[in-house]
C-alpha cells in the first residue's frame, strides 16, 4: 500500500524499494540496502543519489563508510509542496504563453479538420480551459436535467457554467423544458431558449458547444461518457447557422 502512494507520486519502484527499507531498518551502508533490498549496489548507489535530490535521504560518514538514512516522513509533504509550486509556476508561465503556441499554428493552412477525441470525465476538464480562451460568441444544447441526474458529472457541468458566467460574450443555449433549472447563476449571463422535449425529443441527446472554429460534442452517460472536438472553420460555421435556424424555429 505505502509503496503504490509513493508511486502515485513519481516514484520509482526502486526508489520506493530503498526508501521503506530504509525507514525499517534504520541507516545502513549502501551494501547492505543492496543486499537487503534485492538490488545491486551500481543500481542502489544510483536511487540512494535520486532520493537525496529529493530531500528525503540524507547520509553521514561513519568509520569512513558512507552511511544513509531515512529523513522523517514529513518531508515527503515538502517534496510534494515544491513539486506543486514548481508545476504552478510552470502552469501560469504556459497559460501566458498559449496564444505563441497558438500563432505557430496559424501559419499553415490545415484544409483537414482536426479532431480530439477524450474518454471519461479528463477529456472535458481539458476542453472546459479551452473554453475559456474563447472569443465572440458561444452556442450551446445543453440538458441540464441529464448532468444533474449524474453525481460524478454535475461538477463538471457547474464548471462549465461557471466558465460561461465569467465569460464576457455572448452565450446562447437552447435546452429542453424542464421542472427544476441549475442551481448555478447562469440566468444572469446566458440567452436559453426553451424547447419541448417531448416535440424534439433527439435535439439535446449529446450536448453540443459551438465556439470560436470549434464544435465540442459531449456524450453523457454514466457507463460511456466522451467528448469529442471537431476543429474546423467550415464545420464550425454550419453548426452556428444551423443553431441560429433552430433558435429563430423555437422562438416563433
Amino acid at each position: 500500500m505505502l509503496q503504490e502512494q509513493l508511486k502515485d507520486l513519481g516514484f520509482k519502484s526502486n526508489e520506493s524499494k530503498i526508501y521503506l527499507k530504509l525507514l525499517t531498518i534504520g541507516p545502513q551502508p549502501a551494501s547492505i540496502l543492496a543486499h537487503q533490498s534485492g538490488i545491486n549496489r551500481t543500481t542502489t548507489y544510483m536511487v540512494l543519489k535520486n532520493l537525496q535530490q529529493k530531500g528525503i535521504v540524507g547520509s553521514h560518514q561513519k568509520e569512513k563508510t558512507q552511511v544513509y538514512s531515512a529523513n522523517d516522513p514529513n518531508y515527503l509533504i515538502s517534496y510534494i509542496d515544491e513539486k506543486y509550486q514548481t508545476y504552478k509556476y510552470h502552469r501560469k508561465k504556459l497559460l501566458s504563453t498559449i496564444p505563441q503556441f497558438r500563432s505557430l499554428e496559424q501559419k499553415y493552412d490545415l484544409k483537414k479538420p482536426t479532431l480530439t477525441y477524450h474518454d471519461g470525465i479528463n477529456g472535458i476538464k481539458n476542453f472546459i480551459n479551452d473554453l475559456k480562451e474563447s472569443k465572440g460568441r458561444i452556442y450551446a444544447y445543453h440538458n441540464f436535467r441529464k448532468w444533474e441526474q449524474e453525481p460524478t458529472l454535475k461538477k463538471q457541468v457547474e464548471k462549465i457554467l461557471d466558465t460561461y458566467n465569467q465569460a464576457a460574450k455572448e452565450i446562447f443555449v437552447i435546452s429542453p423544458k424542464n421542472k427544476s433549472e441549475p442551481t448555478s447563476n447562469i440566468l444572469k449571463t446566458i440567452k436559453l431558449q426553451k424547447y419541448d422535449p417531448e416535440k424534439y425529443p433527439n435535439l439535446t441527446n449529446q450536448e453540443i458547444i459551438i465556439y470560436d472554429n470549434k464544435v465540442l460534442a459531449i456524450n453523457i452517460d454514466p457507463q460511456k461518457t466522451f467528448s469529442i472536438s471537431i476543429e474546423n472553420n467550415n464545420m464550425a460555421n454550419l453548426q452556428r447557422t444551423l443553431f441560429e435556424i433552430t433558435w429563430d424555429k423555437l422562438k416563433n
